[in-house]
């Protein structure tokens, strides 16, 4: 099933919090503290109770360092592959720190 593609950060940022709430995703402007930065911040990049799993507990969105992850940047291939499929795509900005930007 073919995804509508998000045009615009506040709409992304809806569907993401509402689809993986404690991703807490803001604007991108808030990190730099720019108002002309696009795209979206993940507050909760580092946490570890983003994507739900089938055993009921929750895994990260995002760990730099996991191996089964390299094909993603470290992206969990999940959230990855949700992003995608509305239009964005997600960049490391350090280990720690997730952003996403429009793919057009």
């Amino acid at each position: 099933m073919t995804k509508r593609k998000i045009k615009t950060v506040s709409k992304m940022i809806e569907l993401v919090n509402k689809a993986y709430p404690n991703a807490r995703a803001v604007p991108l402007a808030q990190f730099y503290e720019d108002e002309t930065k696009q795209g979206i911040w993940f507050h909760g990049s580092e946490d570890s109770d983003v994507i739900p799993t089938e055993f009921g507990w929750s895994t990260s969105m995002f760990d730099y360092y996991n191996e089964h992850w390299l094909d993603t940047s470290g992206v969990h291939p999940e959230f990855d592959k949700f992003m995608r499929e509305h239009g964005w795509f997600c960049q490391p900005y350090d280990s720690g720190t997730l952003m996403a930007y429009p793919e057009w």
